[in-house]
């Protein structure tokens, strides 16, 4: 009886042996296998994108793991998965392990495919446009040229990353605020790919006095009545005067909620001379200037290189009365078929 007990235990065990055996087996054929990455390899610091998994055995519950993230898979058919790869997943350069697991209840994951995050190229930044701006004009779209630019890059406006919008690896567009060109100067205009792949060289956006730069200086007499007036113009590059045409200046203190505007001072229209100035004993270069005189008012209009102009007027014994030295007065230039106008607060004193 127990010879023959054992021998039943002996078949029982061996019958359990062989389905064990075979259960292996049956996992092992259908363990997922990887055969092509696509793509295989990516920039560092690159975007989210798109990877497709070629291989065998695949299951609806199949999930691709890239290195330690599981990825949210997209089943296709028994021989390809794609899922996307977040760019916090290759932000550094490193090896990757890529593999698919079929889910609880299956035998093996996949043996690893390798995924090569590689260092980017430098950036290289060739222009931008706008090539100069005014200052004080307000915010303005800035287009930069270049190479290398990854998808990620951000423009540095001075020390101002900028929201950066990638249109290729040759150009990005952003918006500068105008809080950045409040003043007259120069700011360099950098492209970053992040922290690992480096940054571009600098090119240098002119930022230019405003259209028209006002000086308007009351030599201070103990009261406003009697007094000269000096102002001096600063005409941005490209203004293009025509000078030949009628030139009005006036002055007025601003209006008010309560008030209208007071005239204080006018000139106009009248017609500028040219004048050329030559240097002594021929030494210097010849300037050639505009200028207007009259009983007590001298109006001079100097052009400049790249079509820069100054105009100063100085004017004699003009009752200013009704200006207090401390408030800002309207100035208002019409020379060469423009106008400009301005509010300005007098300088006194001499």
């Amino acid at each position: 009886m127990y010879t023959r007990t054992r021998a039943i235990s002996g078949l029982l065990t061996a019958g359990l042996l062989v389905m064990l055996l075979a259960g292996r087996a049956m996992s092992a054929n259908t363990q997922p296998t990887i055969t092509t990455l696509t793509p295989n390899t990516t920039l560092a610091g690159s975007a989210d994108f798109l990877l497709t998994v070629d291989g065998t055995n695949f299951t609806s519950t199949s999930q691709i793991y890239f290195g330690r993230t599981a990825l949210t898979t997209t089943f296709v058919s028994t021989t390809e998965l794609t899922a996307t790869v977040p760019s916090t997943s290759v932000a550094l350069p490193h090896l990757v392990g890529v593999f698919v697991y079929n889910g609880p209840g299956t035998w093996w994951p996949s043996f690893p495919s390798l995924f090569t995050v590689t260092p980017a190229d430098p950036p290289i930044l060739t222009s931008i446009s706008p090539t100069t701006v005014v200052a004080d004009s307000g915010a303005f779209p800035l287009t930069v040229t270049g190479s290398n630019f990854l998808s990620t890059a951000v423009i540095l406006f001075g020390r101002t990353a900028l929201t950066t919008t990638f249109v290729s690896a040759t150009e990005l567009t952003a918006t500068v605020p105008g809080n950045l060109i409040d003043h007259a100067g120069a700011v360099p205009v950098v492209v970053t790919n992040g922290p690992v792949n480096g940054a571009s060289g600098p090119v240098w956006l002119p930022v230019t006095p405003p259209t028209a730069q006002v000086t308007y200086h009351i030599p201070y007499r103990g009261t406003a009545s009697s007094a000269d007036i000096d102002m001096v113009y600063r005409l941005a590059p490209g203004a293009a005067l025509d000078l030949t045409q009628p030139v009005t200046i006036t002055l007025e203190n601003p209006a008010t909620t309560t008030t209208a505007a007071v005239p204080v001072y006018s000139l106009g229209p009248v017609t500028l001379t040219s004048q050329t100035f030559t240097p002594f004993f021929g030494k210097g270069t010849p300037v050639t200037f505009y200028e207007y005189t009259a009983a007590g008012v001298h109006l001079r209009v100097v052009p400049k290189d790249t079509n820069e102009y100054t105009v100063n007027l100085d004017a004699d014994d003009v009752d200013l009365s009704a200006v207090t030295l401390t408030a800002p007065v309207d100035i208002t230039l019409v020379i060469g078929g423009q106008t400009f106008t301005d509010e300005v607060t007098p300088e006194t004193g001499r």
